[in-house]
């Protein structure tokens, strides 16, 4: 089944539970299935553009009572990171007159005939010039008749950007290459790369339709390897904004683990977040970009070792580069998995 039809399919579902949720409520509806979920990539049926890129966007009409034409509505925009409300320069949406058979729009169009118990469709036109900015908007959809009343709702449009291209700097060095217990030069994190994983995602998403992800993550000397699940929003945190985070952590390994955040803007802070897991165990943390730009990772290592370990140090492993940090994590519950130890 192509992802058109899916898409397709999925609008028309939702819609018949909608209908069907509000059928004791008189007046008239306005939904979409596209853009309900915030997350550009693991959202059900997001709204994601490119610059110079234009969609088209199916609308539902559905009332109860009375009959007529309804014209739609859609104002734009509230920028969901800084709450800032105005039109993006070059992000336009509109409901365009249909296209008659001669290729020209319809010079009066009165809207859409909508009768009740049955769906009526507008379609919304979103387009993204050159230049438009990246970044997370609300647009709030709309419709009215006098008879049949109001109804509003809030979708959410993405603009993407170039995904930030990685480096090799190890943010916040001193904290992170701290050796807790033990003497000697401790071991330098490896800084693991994000950008290739954010951009095969997109591709894969954009081929297939594709909404969970599973990454192998493997340590240059391949003595440590991850695999880290990158999904959609938690039952327990509900949707999550593009600066915010879930992080599972799991250790599969028999030595303990630990996961710190970092934040680059204060690398002497003490409010860094921390999880430690002994094998088997797991626990989680929800970050933000307000004051995380990356995590490290670190397990223990035996110190002295004569017959069996006379005691454990805790030395660093890797950490994530910053640029490309929040495009992989952000708005997403990622679960990292700590299976290989050697």
């Amino acid at each position: 089944m192509s992802i058109t039809r899916v898409a397709g399919f999925l609008s028309a579902l939702l819609f018949s539970i909608l209908a069907a949720t509000l059928s004791e409520a008189a007046g008239l509806t306005i939904f979409t299935p596209t853009g309900t979920d915030p997350d550009p990539l693991t959202g059900l049926v997001p709204l994601v553009l490119r610059p110079t890129e234009t969609k088209s966007v199916g609308v539902n009409l559905w009332s109860d009572q009375g009959e007529g034409f309804v014209f739609p509505d859609v104002t734009c925009c509230v920028d969901v990171l800084t709450g800032v409300q105005g039109n993006p320069p070059g992000l336009s949406m509109s409901f365009p007159p249909p296209i008659l058979f001669s290729g020209r729009r319809f010079p009066f169009w009165p809207g859409v005939f909508v009768t009740p118990g049955q769906t009526s469709l507008a379609v919304m036109t979103v387009a993204a010039a050159a230049g438009t900015p990246p970044g997370q908007y609300t647009a709030k959809l709309s419709a009215f008749h006098p008879e049949m009343g109001a109804s509003e709702q809030t979708i959410f449009v993405n603009v993407l950007g170039p995904t930030p291209a990685d480096d090799t700097v190890t943010p916040c060095r001193t904290q992170i290459n701290n050796v807790v217990v033990g003497n000697g030069t401790p071991p330098v994190a490896e800084v693991l790369p994000l950008k290739s994983a954010v951009d095969a995602m997109f591709s894969v998403n954009a081929a297939s339709g594709k909404k969970s992800f599973t990454i192998a993550v493997a340590a240059t000397d391949n003595r440590n390897g991850w695999e880290i699940d990158v999904t959609g929003r938690n039952p327990t945190f509900g949707l999550l904004r593009p600066d915010e985070a879930v992080v599972n952590f799991a250790n599969e390994t028999d030595e303990d683990k630990d996961l710190w955040t970092v934040n680059s803007a204060a690398c002497g802070g003490t409010n860094n977040q921390h999880l430690h897991m002994a094998n088997g165990q797991a626990g989680s943390i929800r970050i933000s970009k307000a004051d995380t730009t990356s995590l490290y990772v670190r397990r223990d290592v035996c110190g002295f070792r004569l017959f069996f370990c006379w005691g454990y140090r805790s030395e660093p492993v890797a950490v994530f580069t910053e640029p490309p940090f929040w495009s992989f994590f952000g708005g997403r519950v990622a679960t990292i998995r700590w299976s290989i130890s050697r």
